[in-house]
């Protein structure tokens, strides 16, 4: 970026402290996401949206930020414009559209306008960064659906094979693969693709890092008044009451079911949406994940300088009691951290103090991550541990948090009550209150 010479005593406008946090926080995504493969369907509803030009903005910066994006492009609305202008009729069975011979060239020629926009909106690429290349082909051997339940789906097929190879060599070639969803037999015809099944074949073929479908407001909504986070099994009991394009939800949720790690469901209407779920903690859309993304575990040495972090701000306002990086790296073992993705965002020590003792310290759960739960969950593993080591009674030292232990099961008690050698270190100075919870 070009900076202009200041003269002695301009005024220089400042980065936002608010952009300086967001920046630091989102290294961990910026990390993984380098080299990494995303499999996204786009539904010919966002390629028509007047915040498509927006979100082709945010794929060019994914890809200049070093991951591997192969789209793969639904165009169901533009079909049904097409085949309505001309009074054809391709009705939708169970969602999939009973594609035949008469309909098929308007399937294709509406499929290839809606790939030619999206190069067209891909080509503006990034104010100042190289043009985004894009490269598509027939990347899919299809074939027939047949007959179900009585009905013959005539042209609309299924994935048999995809071209991997062909689409790495585009990939590592640092070109965005486009996937239309069309599919070519060994006799050459053409076969109507649905934009689940496609996307999610195109992911396990590859071996993606994360499949991602965009969705409309109206469709998403709903799921995110559930939760923003499920496992595989519940979202297919969402995706039985979910409609839309082939079933989205369904097809992404099998994917994590077949192996792919996380999938993402985000709305391609708000501006940034794609960006805030992939680089911020809470995220924008609905994930899938094989395992839960918050994980309560044991500190590890690339945690130290995250629990200095969160400590930091309580020692100074004397809510916590000043702890040294080398005291801390020599405790470390005692300490848990709450993680996600990979970040430790929350923290909690067990210190002991005598054989049948020990003590509850450095509780600390980031201010943006308050009031979720998390602190509860880091005390209840460290409770845990305890039982698990024989302990018999846990003490607290607070100053500010004494309401919130006892709601969960602790009771005052004299100072005296502590064991001797802990006894000798209280601080008059501080006078916290001491509280203590049999096990």
């Amino acid at each position: 970026m070009a900076r202009s010479l200041l003269q002695p005593g301009a005024s220089v406008q400042q980065v936002p402290d608010s952009f300086i946090h967001w920046f630091r926080f989102a290294a961990p995504y910026l990390q993984k996401h380098r080299d990494a493969t995303f499999v996204i369907a786009l539904p010919g509803e966002a390629a028509a949206h007047p915040n498509f030009l927006n979100l082709a903005q945010d794929l060019s910066l994914l890809q200049s930020l070093g991951a591997r994006l192969i789209l793969v492009q639904g165009a169901r609305a533009q079909i049904d414009a097409a085949l309505t202008a001309v009074g054809i009729d391709a009705p939708l069975e169970a969602g999939v559209r009973v594609s035949t011979a008469a309909a098929m060239p308007h399937i294709i020629a509406a499929t290839n306008a809606v790939r030619t926009e999206l190069e067209r909106a891909l080509s503006a690429g990034l104010l100042g960064a190289p043009r985004l290349r894009t490269v598509s082909g027939n990347f899919v051997v299809a074939k027939p659906v047949g007959v179900r339940d009585g009905v013959d789906y005539l042209l609309t097929g299924l994935v048999r094979q995809v071209d991997r190879q062909a689409i790495e060599r585009a990939l590592y070639g640092g070109a965005l693969a486009i996937v239309p969803t069309l599919g070519f037999s060994a006799t050459g015809e053409v076969f109507n693709l649905s934009l689940g099944d496609c996307a999610t074949q195109v992911a396990k073929a590859v071996g993606a890092d994360k499949i991602i479908a965009l969705l409309g407001e109206q469709r998403l909504r709903p799921l995110l008044e559930q939760q923003s986070v499920v496992l595989p099994a519940r979202a297919q009991q969402l995706a039985a009451v979910e409609m839309g394009e082939a079933g989205l939800l369904h097809a992404v949720a099998a994917a994590v079911d077949a192996g792919i790690e996380r999938a993402h469901l985000v709305s391609y209407e708000a501006n940034g949406a794609l960006l805030r779920e992939l680089f911020t903690h809470d995220g924008a859309g609905l994930l899938i994940a094989r395992q839960e993304p918050v994980q309560v575990r044991t500190a590890s040495a690339a945690d130290v300088g995250y629990i200095l972090e969160l400590i930091q701000p309580l020692q100074e306002s004397g809510v916590l009691v000043q702890r040294s990086r080398e005291l801390l790296e020599a405790e470390l073992d005692r300490f848990a951290v709450l993680d996600i993705d990979g970040t430790a965002i929350g923290c909690a020590a067990l210190h002991p103090l005598d054989e049948q003792a020990a003590e509850i310290a450095c509780v600390a759960v980031q201010p943006e991550f308050q009031g979720r739960g998390y602190a509860g969950r880091l005390l209840e593993f460290q409770e845990q541990r305890a039982i698990a080591a024989a302990i018999k009674r846990l003490f607290v030292l607070s100053t500010q948090a004494t309401h919130w232990f006892i709601e969960r099961g602790y009771r005052e008690t004299p100072a005296d009550d502590l064991p001797a050698a802990r006894r000798a270190q209280y601080s008059t100075e501080r006078k916290p209150r001491v509280l203590v919870k049999l096990l």
